[in-house]
């Protein structure tokens, strides 16, 4: 919550939050438990009125409810070195102006104003370059960057995509089986036309990735990650 709102606690979370977490917790589960002893099953929407088991669930919830208002006021690690608290608070919809280089496993403990020098453009890939959308890619072993990685941009095709594989589902059941290669047909020439789309039609070299880097774009490295898993990204 207070990564989401940019406000601090307003008092010590530790010594407050410890019993009605481990009330609310037990409190919870342990009637959980219970009821399903009793019979009771999943989905409890489905069931009938007058099961015997509404006022065990009614406490359970206030139960879980309390444990849910405890943890979102108290759960605020201001200090940490974990890097989700180099971004900026509350959060813009990129995360992260530029990349951090990470060099130890709390980062932020040991580089303090890592936020504002991200904030400030001053990590790998700081200044955008033609609005493409870009990350690295890093040595499996050392970490280390090894290329670019440019994402797709916004676009309906895989949305028509979708649509059209329908009509190979729909084909079978109604019998409309010319509906079936058709539908395969337009599968194909819309994944050529996504594809076509990507990467660049030469090569590019070496790019400036900030930080003094200058790296290829991973579609010209010797291993550069598959188009499916890129896509699915």
């Amino acid at each position: 919550m207070p990564h989401l709102t940019g406000r601090k606690r307003f008092f010590h979370p530790g010594e407050t939050a410890f019993w009605p977490v481990i009330t609310g917790f037990h409190g919870a589960f342990l009637l959980m438990h219970w009821v399903g002893l009793l019979g009771q099953r999943r989905r409890i929407y489905s069931h009938d009125a007058g099961s015997g088991w509404e006022v065990i669930n009614l406490i359970s919830s206030v139960f879980s409810f309390i444990v849910a208002i405890v943890n979102s006021i108290t759960r605020t690690p201001w200090g940490a070195g974990s890097l989700e608290w180099a971004m900026l608070i509350p959060l813009p919809p990129h995360n992260f102006t530029s990349l951090p280089e990470v060099t130890s496993r709390d980062a932020l403990a040991v580089t303090p104003d890592l936020a504002l020098s991200l904030a400030k453009g001053e990590g790998y890939l700081g200044t955008p370059r033609n609005g493409l959308r870009e990350t690295l890619t890093v040595d499996t072993a050392t970490g280390q960057p090894n290329g670019i990685v440019v994402f797709p941009k916004n676009t309906v095709l895989p949305i028509l995509m979708a649509f059209v594989t329908g009509g190979i589902f729909l084909g079978m059941p109604s019998k409309a089986y010319w509906l079936v290669p058709l539908a395969g047909a337009g599968v194909v020439a819309l994944a050529l036309r996504w594809v076509w789309g990507l990467g660049h039609r030469s090569d590019r070299g070496l790019q400036d990735a900030g930080r003094g880097l200058m790296l290829p774009f991973a579609s010209e490295t010797d291993d550069p990650p598959g188009w499916g898993g890129q896509c699915s990204c």
